[in-house]
């Protein structure tokens, strides 16, 4: 890096206030205010970093006194089950924040607070992923509404989510399809619900089953069927609630523009009105889930960040000497800017230990707007006796 190249991302740097926890985020509201659909993403799944500035994005849209829809990466009814033991002030986490695993800490129950029982009643929360089929209670409370999904429930009682049977999968999956075609002037709700078991159910016959045996390639496929479901859903969720911006929250990579990734087709369909925000960090700590050779345990657990390696995005964006600040990506693109060359870009998943930086990629390529903090501090989890993380 010579003292050009950092002058020239200085020069562009927004400068976010920061206060203890709580960001401003005023600097930057024109960038990105204008987006129907805004892809806020965090870094990683365990730091409250993260979803402090994910509050604060949200809270910056709601003072502008207009509806807000906030779409989560997690099932409908997941988000259902969590949002009624909320507002029926249940306890917590075992009735509902389980629901939302890995989002399992005092940072995300508190945001889901603040979402869930804002008083204007203008903010919406709903789910758009398609991992996991609801909660049975969610089911239960269909049937006692009068709506035909005994079997459906049957079969999920069936089945061993961890280690599920295709066949079984095939069958719920033909359910789904089966009530939705019989059944066309279903609401939202239960639409969503229906949809998201059966894109479950055709997510893990692709993540598992391919005649007897699985390939790193049909994993590929599974993730990116998953991200086109993202997309399919969050498209939908907004066209539902028409006449408000949409805030679609899940990780840098399902919210970037990738093309293979939800943000990238959603990008692909509705343009500009699409604005991915991503989120970088220097160093710092988050909780994780730790993948084996041939499993995965999903048990939270502290990991420390890499060092950003020469050349990375984030050893270059570290040479402001500023602690939070946001880069509007969007003009860089096409230009000679050190920001607009390829570089190793910090990637941190659900799994925590693998190695960070194999991605090498144009930051504008994955990002419209990128948040900078220099140091991601780890979320509180919430542990009681039984809870699996």
């Amino acid at each position: 890096m010579t003292q050009s190249d950092i002058s020239e991302i200085k020069s562009i740097a927004i400068p976010i206030q920061r206060t203890d926890d709580s960001y401003d985020i005023s600097s930057i509201f024109s960038e990105i205010c204008d987006a129907s659909i805004i892809g806020l993403g965090e870094p990683s799944h365990g730091d409250k970093t993260s979803l402090h500035i994910k509050r604060a994005v949200i809270e910056a849209f709601a003072e502008q006194s207009s509806p807000l829809t906030i779409g989560w990466e997690r099932g409908p009814g997941n988000v259902e089950q969590l949002s009624e033991s909320i507002t029926k002030h249940e306890p917590q986490p075992e009735s509902g924040l389980k629901w939302l695993y890995p989002w399992v800490s005092t940072e995300a129950l508190d945001l889901f607070r603040r979402i869930v029982l804002d008083e204007t009643g203008q903010m919406g929360f709903f789910g758009v992923d398609m991992d996991g089929p609801a909660p049975h209670p969610q089911y239960e409370s269909l049937i006692a509404q009068g709506y035909p999904v005994q079997d459906l429930l049957r079969e999920l009682k069936k089945l061993n989510p961890a280690d599920p049977d295709a066949q079984g999968l095939h069958h719920i999956q033909r359910i789904c399809e089966t009530l939705l075609q019989c059944n066309p002037d279903y609401q939202p709700p239960i639409e969503n619900l229906l949809h998201a078991t059966s894109q479950w159910a055709q997510f893990r016959v692709l993540q598992t089953y391919s005649e007897g045996h699985s390939s790193a390639n049909q994993v590929t496929t599974a993730h990116e069927f998953r991200d086109s479901c993202l997309c399919d859903n969050v498209l939908k969720l907004h066209r539902n609630t028409a006449q408000t911006t949409t805030i679609f929250s899940a990780h840098n990579g399902h919210i970037s523009r990738k093309p293979t990734m939800a943000g990238g087709k959603i990008a692909e369909r509705i343009g500009s009105s699409y604005l991915a925000l991503g989120i970088a960090f220097g160093s710092g700590r988050f909780n994780a889930g730790t993948a084996n050779k041939d499993s995965f345990s999903p048990k939270l657990k502290l990991f420390e960040s890499a060092q950003p390696p020469p050349g990375s995005l984030e050893e270059r964006l570290s040479t402001v000497d500023m602690p939070c600040f946001a880069i509007d990506l969007r003009p860089l693109r096409g230009t000679s800017h050190v920001l607009s060359d390829e570089c190793p870009m910090r990637e941190v998943s659900l799994s925590g230990g693998l190695e960070q930086f194999s991605l090498t990629a144009v930051p504008s390529d994955y990002y419209d707007v990128l948040i900078w903090v220099d140091k991601l501090e780890p979320s509180s989890i919430l542990r009681t006796d039984g809870c699996f993380w």
